[in-house]
C-alpha cells in the first residue's frame, strides 16, 4: 500500500493541467487525500473506493480547489463530516453514497 501512497501524493501535487483524475480503487488513505489541497487544475476527480475516511473528506472540503465533480463513493465519510463540502463553492456535483 505504501507505492500506492507515494503515487497519490505524487500526482496530487504536480502541477500539471490534468482535467479529470480517476484514483478509483487505489488504497489512497485519508493521509494523501490532503495532497489535493494544493492542486488547482483537476477539474473531476474520482477517489471512490479508497480509504480517505474523514479526515481526508475535511481537507478536501475545505480547500480552495478547482475540483468542481468529486466522487467519494464508498470512503467511510461519517455524515457529520460530509455537511463540511456545503461551504466549499467550487464543488457543483458531490458523490458520497
Amino acid at each position: 500500500m505504501q507505492q500506492q501512497d507515494q503515487i497519490a501524493q505524487a500526482i496530487a501535487t504536480a502541477h500539471t493541467s490534468s482535467l479529470q483524475l480517476n484514483l478509483y480503487n487505489n488504497y489512497i488513505a485519508q493521509s494523501n487525500a490532503t495532497a489535493f489541497q494544493t492542486n488547482t487544475s483537476i477539474l473531476q476527480l474520482n477517489l471512490s473506493l479508497n480509504q480517505i475516511g474523514d479526515q481526508g473528506a475535511q481537507a478536501i472540503a475545505t480547500a480552495h480547489t478547482s475540483i468542481l465533480q468529486l466522487n467519494l463513493y464508498n470512503n467511510y465519510i461519517a455524515q457529520s463530516n460530509a455537511t463540511a463540502f456545503q461551504t466549499n463553492a467550487s464543488i457543483q456535483q458531490l458523490y458520497l453514497n
